[in-house]
């Protein structure tokens, strides 16, 4: 057999399981950044949309290669996201007693796991060679909780993102 074939296969051999094993260390991170999300947020669910939409995108050479959604191992939302203008009681929200809400935005009419997924699928990252990872919520008022009230949603998960993505890079064993 020729060397050089041996070599070569070799070579993609071992950058499958490289490439395998990073996939795997970002995916154990896309949860840590989503646990960390949960942990960190300053609002009570209403309908539930925000926190199960929490998501990262997996992308490798700038293709979608896999999503992490937190909806997907949590009670599903109670109610699609509200209608900007249109005022909702609920006797048994996500989160908290009953009450009503008044919609501030404009949303789309899905559930948010289903919005988040939606734009994870259509997002092209500027990175175009090798792993890189998008973290969004699906909810349109995830910006108004942030911005208006004041309560986070993201930005402490954003903060702490290097340090939970390097936590799980390391060394791979021999």
């Amino acid at each position: 057999m020729d060397n050089s074939k041996v070599l070569i296969d070799g070579m993609k051999k071992a950058k499958r399981i490289i490439n395998d094993y990073l996939y795997a260390a970002v995916e154990r991170s896309c949860v840590e950044l989503i646990d960390d999300a949960l942990k960190e947020r300053e609002f009570e669910g209403f309908t539930g949309n925000t926190q199960t939409s929490y998501a990262c995108g997996i992308y490798f050479n700038g293709s979608l290669m896999g999503m992490v959604i937190a909806g997907n191992t949590m009670p599903k939302p109670v109610h699609v996201k509200i209608k900007k203008g249109k005022r909702v009681f609920l006797s048994n929200p996500y989160e908290g007693k009953a009450r009503a809400v008044v919609g501030k935005v404009s949303v789309d009419d899905k559930l948010g796991a289903d919005s988040a997924a939606d734009f994870l699928s259509s997002y092209r990252p500027f990175i175009k060679k090798g792993f890189s990872v998008i973290m969004t919520t699906g909810t349109e008022y995830s910006e108004y909780l942030e911005n208006v009230r004041n309560l986070n949603v993201l930005t402490i998960t954003a903060g702490a993102s290097s340090k939970i993505l390097l936590k799980e890079l390391k060394p791979m064993p021999t």
